[in-house]
């Protein structure tokens, strides 16, 4: 028999050893070039399957001729030898199937396809080692037991087939080792099998046969050969594995963390705190945003190196006042986000304080220290139960809340804020369904000569009756138009319908339209406004833009080049609400105002705050010194009307004259009634 245990002595441990020692090399490689395979791009898995397929016939070959080292009479190998042709058959058979084998493994992910896929390198694995032990030539006779060759078979395609359908590509690494062993303890058995199966009759002193390679010496020249070349492959696989982890711990710290400040970014906390939520077991987790209020102008003012050097310096800061298991993200232009693992609110708070703290440290500076200030939003979820956009989103409105409100820096979200947001988002839907289906309506107030008595323009006031909320008043969706992005399409409606009205009334004087600053810095306003006159059929000088005080940041390009292209179309702008808000005297020389219109606040203090009448005086001063017409909106006395009239004062507006109404109800409106009596007078409330 070729195997019988009272053959085997001691030293056949040493091969035996030395076999599993290089089965297990040889997994650590084909687990790895095989990984490498399922992650390189398509053109090129052909090379890691073709590598795998040459390390798995090198391994193969080599455990097998090793056992058969050791389950083997060290004499009978004196006088054996290998057939050259099916040893030749082993070593190229191997990887010829192993990689059409492979290949269908790689692809494919269904379950079937996987089990097929082992079944074949079962089936390889079977005939590799049956040619590998056949290739050994001892003299005397040589019989195969069908029954062994039967259950060697189906032991491998079985197995195989279990492990490769169980083992997916995308199954974490350990578990692709445990395959990897589970399958060279697979080969040992399968030796053992066909080493039943296989019976030789051995003849003492027989010579080798001829046309063989002798087997002692072809045994210590090809072990030799192929233990160099696993050694080679496994140490260079190592050093490509430790080199291409450095490599892709470098790719990865580009791609997670900001280049400027270092920080992680905006991926780094999407994966943190997804993988965070994830675990649902453990404390909660907390996010504290947060952003800088006057960071904008500091680029403006400064530069953007010192916008650079501000968000660096801030940086170090905030990594000075972390503690363990804290870390803070810049996920924007002057954005930041820090996480904590913790469920107490106080905590939370705690983390917010000290990086409200570091924020507002004043930082020195060539012109002089910069002072910043931060509005800070902080999310709390003891339960992980919630999702990543979720969580983003509540810390996001209570920062937006901590914008709004003046009582302190720091906001800590409530289900309230989230009410009101859904409420918010209903509404802007509801508003943009208005604009488009033309649900809103202008209303007019005239603004009359205070000498003659004639109306010189009818200013357009939206008006907005909501389905189910009644009647809405512009403070309450102006704001609301102007956070949405909406306002341009607001704007152009309330245009579109002022210039309609006016052609339709016979109107022989302009109509005066209210724009923000946030629709005057669009480049694409003045044409916009440009189409709606010519669609039309609209003069320019038929049309009054009423322009907010807008504040210097808001100043730019697209604000001068709009101002020029309305003013060559004919449209006059007029600056409203004038001594409310940012407006200077570099203003009114920079822009060319059609008029200036004074807040209505001045006018209606006029008996609690003597210091209004000055301001109004003052104004009505400039104005003439300038050449621009004064209109004062507020007018609602008799008192007003006097005080205007003393200080010479042009042009009023206010309930005094006459209430905002409908079109329909001013397509009549005179020119040159007396103020005292007339059309106007009958209006007053």
């Amino acid at each position: 028999m070729f195997y019988e245990l009272s053959w085997v002595p001691v030293s056949a441990l040493v091969p035996i050893g030395l076999a599993i020692l290089i089965g297990f090399v040889g997994v650590f490689l084909i687990v790895r070039f095989y990984r490498l395979a399922w992650q390189a791009p398509v053109h090129r898995r052909y090379l890691w399957v073709i590598l795998t397929g040459v390390v798995f016939s090198l391994v193969s070959w080599s455990i097998t001729g090793l056992f058969a080292l050791g389950l083997t009479r060290v004499d009978i190998l004196g006088a054996s030898g290998f057939d050259p042709l099916l040893l030749t058959a082993h070593l190229v058979l191997a990887p010829v199937a192993f990689i059409p084998a492979t290949q269908l493994r790689l692809f494919p992910r269904a379950y079937w396809e996987r089990v097929l896929a082992g079944a074949i390198l079962g089936g390889l694995l079977f005939l590799s080692g049956i040619l590998a032990i056949a290739s050994l030539n001892i003299p005397g006779e040589k019989d195969v037991l069908p029954w062994g060759l039967v259950l060697a078979t189906a032991w491998c395609v079985l197995t195989m087939g279990f492990l490769a359908g169980s083992f997916d590509g995308e199954s974490p690494s350990a578990r692709k080792w445990i395959a990897g062993t589970v399958a060279l303890v697979n080969l040992m058995i399968l030796l053992a099998i066909m080493s039943v199966a296989l019976d030789f009759d051995y003849e003492p002193g027989a010579s080798v046969p001829p046309d063989t390679i002798p087997g002692r010496a072809f045994i210590i020249i090809v072990m030799g050969f192929c233990t160099i070349m696993a050694l080679t492959i496994f140490l260079f696989s190592a050093l490509s594995r430790m080199t291409g982890h450095d490599m892709m711990l470098d790719y990865r710290t580009i791609a997670t963390h900001d280049y400027l400040t270092g920080l992680p970014n905006r991926l780094y906390l999407q994966d943190n705190v997804s993988a965070q939520l994830s675990r649902k077991a453990g404390s909660g987790i907390c996010l504290v945003g947060f952003d800088l209020d006057s960071f904008k102008p500091i680029n403006d003012l400064y530069g953007h190196a010192t916008g650079d050097m501000v968000l660096k310096t801030i940086s170090e800061r905030i990594l000075g006042v972390l503690r363990e298991g804290e870390y803070c993200a810049r996920i924007g232009g002057d954005e930041f986000v820090a996480v904590k693992s913790t469920s107490s609110l106080q905590e939370a708070l705690d983390l917010a304080e000290r990086l409200l703290s570091a924020v507002m440290f004043p930082m020195e500076h060539g012109h002089g220290d910069i002072i910043l200030t931060a509005s800070f939003g902080v999310v709390v979820d003891p339960s992980r139960d919630i999702t990543l956009k979720e969580l983003l989103s509540r810390m996001d409105l209570a920062l937006h809340h901590s914008k709004t409100d003046p009582s302190g820096n720091i906001r800590l979200y409530d289900d309230a804020m989230r009410v009101e947001r859904d409420q918010k988002q209903s509404l802007e839907k509801d508003l943009a369904d208005a604009i488009k289906n033309d649900h809103l309506e202008l209303h007019y107030q005239p603004q009359y000569d205070l000498k003659t008595g004639s109306p010189v323009a009818l200013e357009a006031l939206v008006r907005w009756f909501h389905p189910r909320r009644g009647f809405m008043s512009p403070k309450d969706f102006i704001s609301l138009a102007e956070e949405s992005g909406i306002i341009h399409d607001l704007g152009m409606w309330c245009i579109d319908r002022a210039c309609q009205d006016r052609i339709e009334f016979g109107w022989t004087i302009p109509v005066a339209v209210n724009v923000s600053p946030q629709e005057f810095a669009n480049p694409y306003f003045a044409g916009s406004v440009a189409s709606v006159l010519r669609r039309n059929g609209f003069p320019g000088n038929g049309l009054e833009l009423e322009l907010t005080e807008f504040s210097p940041v808001q100043r730019g390009e697209f604000v001068y080049k709009n101002m020029d292209d309305l003013r060559e179309l004919g449209v006059a702008i007029t600056l409203d609400d004038y001594g409310a808000g940012h407006a200077s005297l570099g203003t009114l020389k920079a822009f060319p105002f059609g008029k200036l219109k004074v807040d209505r606040d001045y006018i209606l203090s006029l008996k609690s705050d003597p210091s209004s009448a000055r301001i109004i005086r003052s104004v009505l001063l400039l104005g003439s010194a300038l050449g621009i017409p004064v209109v004062v909106e507020g007018v609602e006395t008799a008192a007003h009307e006097a005080f205007l009239k003393s200080e010479a004062c042009e042009i009023g507006q206010g309930y005094w004259f006459a209430r905002p109404a409908p079109a329909s109800e001013l397509k009549n409106i005179p020119c040159g009634t007396s103020v005292a009596s007339g059309w106007y007078a009958a209006h007053r409330s």
